[in-house]
């Protein structure tokens, strides 16, 4: 069987936002990408192979191979272009004119099954797809079919889009704490945190630099979130299929943390657990038909995820946030359903990303494993300085 090529590109929104294939994104976007290039190996087979900008340390692989993590091909894309390797897919974190143009030529090397694919050529529509606004429409849609059934976010305080900065002005004034976001941005990024009494000079023109480059942004209320979790789907020849939830953590600005593993009911809240627990799969398979019904199976493949999150009104009642936002990507929870099969089932653990400024991640593991009650495994090589990186932490009581 031919090989899956596959490629970590998380700044893929911002490349679509931007919509240039010429694109090049900011030095500190670039260096996260570069440095955590190898984590597609956690989903990859044995026979496929990893775009990476240099070569991995032979002692890195050696842990990855102690640890029972399979271990695929790596490639830079200098030998991939020289070496004329059969392929059967190009599979990026996600696609964007950017990453076309970069496999533009690789693409020829490619089964002719996967010129077929809807993901296979950028079209205009595809960028639709990738914006708040269509979330947002798809969140619409599940409050109309749901009809109450379950307790989701009330309709009266769905996200609203402004093409106008006084227009935010204008909920800011009503009072409370509201999030604005981007139209194309993901896991944290792209994000205000807003309120009349903070509202800063500089936070205008954040606001107004992104409807002018991105046509509008949303405002929503910040909600009083307990657990944030996801569902994951995947497209196939224009059939979705349901891959399962996970639940995951996020800091206190809404950027993406880390993913719990194994034994869920010992990280988070039991009561939002078994509140979600009774209607989650009748949710998930509402989400799923709706999905199916837009028109995102007509011109996209591959993994979808939404984010969605568990709340507490006024009345300290739980009700569901059901579409935060859609990435029709791999994601991080994508990698950590992955990882699941290295790690017994009778064992809680997490996937996380680091990042610290302040500190080396190499720093960072050489003190968590001082921690004998807790086993600490980078999924990234340990380099000198480097300020990323990804791991697991498996507990041992």
């Amino acid at each position: 069987m031919l090989p899956n090529l596959f490629y970590f590109n998380p700044i893929c929104e911002t490349e679509i936002a931007n919509g240039s294939p010429y694109f090049s994104a900011n030095k500190k976007l670039i260096y996260f990408q570069e440095k955590m290039a190898n984590l597609p190996m956690f989903y990859a087979q044995a026979d496929d192979i990893v775009l990476v900008p240099a070569p991995l340390p032979d002692s890195f692989l050696q842990t990855m191979e102690d640890n029972k993590f399979i271990i695929p091909k790596f490639c830079s894309l200098e030998e991939i272009k020289t070496s004329k390797i059969k392929l059967n897919e190009i599979k990026p974190w996600g696609w964007s004119p950017a990453t076309h143009r970069k496999f533009s030529e690789i693409k020829k090397q490619c089964a002719p099954s996967f010129h077929q694919k809807k993901n296979a050529y950028w079209t205009n529509k595809q960028k639709d797809i990738y914006s708040r606004a269509f979330a947002l429409s798809i969140l619409e849609k599940v409050q109309e079919k749901a009809n109450n059934k379950f307790p989701l976010l009330s309709e009266t305080e769905n996200p609203k889009i402004c093409n106008e900065i006084n227009e935010i002005f204008e909920q800011i004034e009503k009072g409370g704490n509201f999030v604005i976001k981007a139209p194309f941005s993901s896991s944290g990024r792209g994000l205000l945190l807003i309120n009349k009494n903070n509202l800063r000079k500089f936070h205008s023109q954040w606001i107004g630099g992104i409807i002018k480059k991105q046509g509008f942004v949303t405002i929503e209320k910040w909600q009083n979130k307990i657990l944030d979790f996801s569902f994951h789907y995947r497209i196939e020849n224009k059939k979705i299929y349901t891959e399962g939830n996970t639940w995951f953590c996020t800091d206190a600005n809404g950027r993406y943390v880390g993913n719990y593993i194994g034994k869920i009911s010992e990280f988070i809240n039991n009561d939002a657990l078994s509140f979600i627990k009774s209607f989650l799969a009748d949710l998930n398979l509402l989400i799923e038909k709706t999905l199916s019904e837009s028109i995102l199976a007509e011109i996209y493949c591959g993994f979808i995820g939404v984010d969605a999150m568990i709340c507490k009104d006024a009345e300290n009642k739980f009700f569901v946030h059901p579409c935060l936002e859609i990435n029709c990507r791999y994601t991080m929870g994508i990698v950590s359903n992955s990882l699941k099969r290295f790690i017994a089932d009778d064992k809680k653990a997490t996937f996380n990303i680091y990042s610290d400024r302040n500190k080396s991640f190499e720093n960072f593991i050489k003190s968590a494993k001082n921690n004998k009650n807790i086993e600490t495994i980078p999924l990234n090589p340990l380099e000198k300085n480097c300020k990323v990186g990804a791991f697991i932490q498996i507990f041992n009581s």
